[in-house]
């Protein structure tokens, strides 16, 4: 109990720092706009880390620093979307909602789906939207391959993060993409994105302070010409 009240105060504390990370990320944005994102993502955190106590949805270590390791990662992918359409996102394996509920709520104005297989997870991203009362958005409780009513026409962006190959989970995706679509994946520590099949379009590293991450962007028509 002493442990988990000692992660509680930590949370709150990283929570603190969120006015700067969104002022900082966000520049262009009013006042009065960042204030409410804060106000969202600071609920966000907080069911997170409750439901996480009941349940896996990040790593035991993780719940006493939601804000620098999961929300400002999530946060940072908006810095990361310049020149890519994106009006229509699809966030697959969402879990914990990361980083599709960040990214929504700095995002009110385009259509979201979170696609997560597991029914307690899914469950915990339903409440998630109805809580923070989140419109243009729906959840979706099934694997890829059962989506029988994918947005028509495609979508324009997918994202995902824990993913071990994400060149693989590309050619899952791309039955999906609108025809100038894109997948957009955290790139993983321990490979190097040319020896990936299809290899990433684009590599765009974006960071926070000294928090920084690796996308890598793979487009619709990536890998093609290798595969003719």
């Amino acid at each position: 109990a002493a442990a988990d009240h000692r992660a509680a105060v930590q949370v709150q504390a990283g929570l603190g720092c969120l006015p700067a990370v969104l002022g900082d990320l966000f520049p262009e944005a009013a006042s009065g706009e960042r204030a409410c994102w804060c106000r969202q993502l600071s609920e966000f955190s907080r069911h997170l880390y409750r439901w996480s106590g009941r349940m896996s949805l990040v790593a035991a270590g993780d719940r006493s620093a939601l804000v620098n390791k999961h929300l400002v990662p999530s946060l940072l992918i908006r810095s990361a979307l310049e020149g890519v359409p994106h009006r229509q996102i699809v966030d697959l394996g969402s879990g914990a909602g990361l980083p599709g509920i960040p990214l929504k709520i700095v995002l009110p104005n385009n259509d979201f789906v979170l696609v997560e297989s597991r029914r307690r997870r899914a469950s915990f991203l339903r409440e998630v939207v109805r809580r923070l009362a989140l419109q243009r958005i729906a959840v979706e409780n099934l694997r890829l391959e059962q989506w029988r009513d994918p947005p028509r026409g495609g979508v324009d962006l997918v994202t995902a993060r824990a993913v071990a190959d994400p060149a693989v989970l590309f050619e899952r995706v791309r039955p999906i993409l609108a025809p100038k679509g894109h997948l957009l994946a955290f790139l993983p520590t321990d490979r190097s994105p040319s020896d990936m099949d299809p290899p990433p379009a684009e590599v765009r590293t974006v960071g926070w302070r000294d928090i920084e991450v690796r996308l890598g962007l793979w487009k619709q028509s990536s890998g093609i010409a290798n595969k003719k």
